[in-house]
């Protein structure tokens, strides 16, 4: 199932089991946070600056360039379960860890 995430209900997120946003947008960053938060991983395309930087400071999803190198990103965040988790762990604690350098700060 693909669905958008700011048109899902809470059930449909829950199964989620990763974020794709293809162009970015005004509300893509925090809806990729958001995303993040709940344990799923990114994958935006490579033009997407700010995501990709969010993709790579955070360790928590993947970006593609070009429509084969989105098909096997795709292939490999379904098929391989303990790399979606890692990522999805690896987002939660990047969120974590900004709100409490905010919060110190």
């Amino acid at each position: 199932m693909i669905c958008r995430m700011d048109l899902a209900d809470e059930d449909t997120i829950r199964l989620a089991r990763l974020l794709l946003i293809p162009l970015p947008g005004r509300d893509s960053l925090p809806m990729a946070l958001q995303a993040l938060q709940r344990q799923i991983p990114l994958l935006v395309h490579a033009g997407a600056h700010e995501l990709k930087e969010l993709c790579l400071a955070s360790n928590a999803g993947l970006f593609y360039a070009n429509p084969e190198e989105l098909l096997e990103c795709l292939g490999l965040l379904v098929t391989d379960a303990s790399l979606r988790i890692s990522l999805g762990l690896n987002g939660r604690k990047f969120v974590e860890s900004y709100r409490m350098t905010a919060v110190q700060g």
